[in-house]
C-alpha cells in the first residue's frame, strides 16, 4: 500500500474540484457560502488625494523678461488647474493644486505656457512640459525636474521645481515595485507595481496595477497563504532579495532590490494572512543573490536531524494502522475549540481553510460523512449547553445529513449507516430535542436581542410537532401560573381598597351624627323633673 502522506494534497485535476463542489451538501455543507467570498477586481477600490506644489522655473531664456508665463497641472487627463501669472524674469509661484484619483499610479502633467501676443493666436504657446508618475512612497519635498521642450526651443536646460504629495488611503497597507512569479497569477517573472489592500475586516488582497488604471491587473487573495523569507532562486534575473507566499497547490515568488523593503513587505503580508508562524529575517550573509550557490533554507520546515527523529517516524508510518475516524474526531474538536475562542464572530462556523483541511482528511483516509457530522453535532451541542452562541443552522444541517443516512432517504439514493452511528444518532437526537426545548422555552435568554439573525426561526424549523407541543404546553402553564398570581394579587388589592373605602364612609357617618342638631336628644339621657 502506497504511503498517502507522500502524495501531494489536492493535486487532482478538474474532476476532483467538481467532486468537492457537488458533494458540498453531503460532506462539506460548511463551505456553502465560500464561493461568494472570491474577490473580483471591482471589489478593490482605492481613493487617493494628491497635492501638487509648483515653486519655480529655471533656465527660461527663449522668452522676453517682461512676458507673462504661467503653469497648468492636471491628473489623469481630468480637470486642469492654473497658477497665477508671473513675469518671465521671475517665474516663481508657490501655488498648490489639490486633486483626487482612484489610480495607484496616476499620471501628473505640468505644462509651462506664455501668453501669445499675435492677433490670430487662439492658444497660448507651450514652452515645456513634465510628466510624473507619483506613488505614496515617493519624496514629499520639492525637487527639480527637467522639462521636455519643443524641438525649435532654445531652452535646452529648462527645469521646474515642484512637489507631489500622494496620501495613502486607510485600506492601503503597503505598496511598491516587486518582481513576481506565480502558478495562478503573475505567470511571467517581471517587475510590477503591487499594492496590499484591505478589502474588508479580515480580507486582504495582493494587487498589481498598471499606469493610469483604477482596477488591478491581477490580484491574489491572501487568505490561507503563508509568507516567509527564502533564498535567491537560480534562473530568475532581477531582484536581489527574495520571499514567497505558499498555499496548498500554489507558490508565488517575490523579489525586490532592498533588504529593508523586503522586511517591510513580509511584515505587512504576515499581518494580513494571520498565520501562526512569524517569519524571522535571515542573517545578512544569506541575503545576497549568489547564483548557483549552495545555501541552507531559512524555512521552519527544514529541521535539524536531531529534531526530525519523531517526525520521520510519523511520516514513514503506514496510514492503515491508525484509527482515522477517532483521529478525525480529535482533529475536528480541537479545530472547533480554536475557532470558538471568538464565538461572537464565528458562531460555530469553520473558516474556509479549516474546511479544506477537514475535507482533505476525510477524502484521504476514508472518514465517513455521517461520522463526521455526528461528531460535529455533538461538539456543537456541548458549546450550546454551556451557553455559547452557536448558529442553529449548523445544527439543522448536521442533523438533517445524519437523519437522511439513518432513515435511508438520501437525495442521491446512496446512504449507509453503521450500528454504532445509529446508536450515536439516537442518543444525540434525544439530547438535541432536550436542548431545543430548553432554547425555545427560554428563547429570550438563548437568543438575546434576536441574535444570531434568524436563529429562533431556524430553531423552530428544526423542532418536531411533539416537541413543539411540549414546549408550548410548558410556556402555557408558565403563563397561566403567572396570570393566576396576577389575578389573585389584583383581587386582593381591590378587596383591600373596598374595605378601606367602607371604613372611611362609616367613620364619616359617625362623625356627622355626633355633631348634628339631634345629637343632644339622641345621646343625652332625660332627668326625672323633665319627666314630670
Amino acid at each position: 500500500m502506497a504511503n498517502l502522506e507522500s502524495l501531494p494534497v489536492s493535486k487532482g485535476g478538474p474532476d476532483f474540484k467538481q467532486k468537492l463542489k457537488r458533494s458540498s451538501m453531503n460532506n462539506s455543507f460548511l463551505d456553502m457560502g465560500d464561493e461568494g467570498d472570491v474577490l473580483s477586481k471591482s471589489d478593490v477600490v482605492l481613493s487617493f488625494t494628491l497635492e501638487i506644489m509648483i515653486v519655480e522655473v529655471q533656465g527660461l531664456k527663449s522668452v522676453a523678461p517682461n512676458r507673462i508665463v504661467y503653469c497648468t497641472m492636471e491628473v489623469d487627463g481630468g480637470e486642469k488647474l492654473q497658477t497665477d501669472q508671473a513675469e518671465a524674469s521671475r517665474p516663481q509661484w508657490g501655488t498648490q493644486g489639490d486633486f483626487t484619483t482612484t489610480h495607484p499610479l496616476p499620471s501628473v502633467k505640468v505644462k509651462l505656457f506664455t501668453e501669445s501676443t499675435g492677433v490670430l493666436a487662439l492658444e497660448d504657446k507651450e514652452l515645456g512640459r513634465v510628466v510624473l508618475n507619483p506613488t505614496t512612497n515617493g519624496p514629499k519635498q520639492a525637487e527639480f525636474h527637467r522639462m521636455v521642450v519643443p524641438k525649435s526651443s532654445q531652452d535646452t536646460d529648462l527645469k521646474i521645481k515642484l512637489a507631489v504629495r500622494m496620501d495613502k488611503p486607510p485600506n492601503m497597507k503597503h505598496s511598491g515595485h516587486l518582481y513576481a512569479l506565480g502558478q495562478r497569477v503573475w505567470k511571467r517573472w517581471k517587475k510590477r507595481y503591487f499594492v496590499l489592500v484591505q478589502v474588508s475586516q479580515y480580507t486582504f488582497a495582493m494587487c498589481s496595477y498598471r499606469e493610469k488604471k483604477a482596477e488591478p491587473q491581477e490580484l491574489m487573495q491572501l487568505e490561507g497563504y503563508t509568507v516567509d523569507y527564502c533564498d535567491p532562486q537560480p534562473g530568475l534575473q532581477g531582484g536581489r532579495v527574495f520571499f514567497n507566499a505558499v498555499k496548498e497547490g500554489d507558490l508565488v515568488m517575490f523579489a525586490c532590490d532592498d533588504e529593508q523593503d523586503r522586511v517591510l513587505w513580509v511584515q505587512a503580508m504576515y499581518r494580513a494572512t494571520g498565520q501562526s508562524y512569524k517569519p524571522v529575517p535571515p542573517t545578512q550573509n544569506k541575503t545576497a543573490n549568489c547564483r548557483g550557490g549552495n545555501q541552507k533554507s531559512a524555512s521552519p520546515i527544514s529541521l535539524d536531524p536531531s529534531q526530525r527523529q519523531g517526525v520521520e517516524e510519523l511520516i514513514s508510518a503506514a496510514p492503515c494502522r491508525f484509527d482515522h475516524a477517532a483521529l478525525f474526531t480529535i482533529l475536528q474538536k480541537h479545530t472547533l475549540q480554536h475557532r470558538m475562542n471568538d464565538s461572537f464572530s464565528c458562531l460555530g462556523w469553520f473558516s474556509p481553510g479549516q474546511v479544506f483541511v477537514l475535507d482533505e482528511y476525510c477524502a484521504r483516509y476514508g472518514v465517513r460523512g455521517c461520522h463526521r457530522h455526528l461528531s460535529y453535532l455533538k461538539d456543537l451541542m456541548d458549546y450550546s449547553e454551556s451557553n455559547a452562541l452557536v448558529d442553529p443552522t449548523l445544527l439543522h444541517y448536521s442533523y438533517a445529513f445524519c437523519a437522511s443516512h439513518v432513515h435511508g432517504n438520501r437525495p442521491d439514493g446512496m446512504g449507509t449507516v453503521t450500528v454504532e452511528e445509529k446508536e450515536q444518532f439516537d442518543a444525540i437526537r434525544s439530547r438535541l430535542m432536550t436542548l431545543l426545548e430548553n432554547q425555545i422555552t427560554h428563547f429570550r435568554y438563548c437568543f438575546p436581542f434576536g441574535r444570531p439573525d434568524g436563529a429562533l426561526k431556524a430553531t423552530l424549523s428544526l423542532q418536531e410537532r411533539r416537541c413543539l407541543e411540549k414546549a408550548a404546553r410548558i410556556n402555557y402553564s408558565q403563563l397561566t401560573e403567572f396570570a393566576q398570581i396576577k389575578a389573585f394579587t389584583l383581587k386582593w388589592q381591590m378587596t383591600r381598597q373596598v374595605a378601606a373605602l367602607h371604613y372611611r364612609l362609616r367613620r364619616r357617618h359617625d362623625e356627622n351624627n355626633a355633631h348634628g342638631p339631634y345629637a343632644r336628644a339622641v345621646y343625652t339621657p332625660r332627668c326625672k323633673t323633665d319627666q314630670s
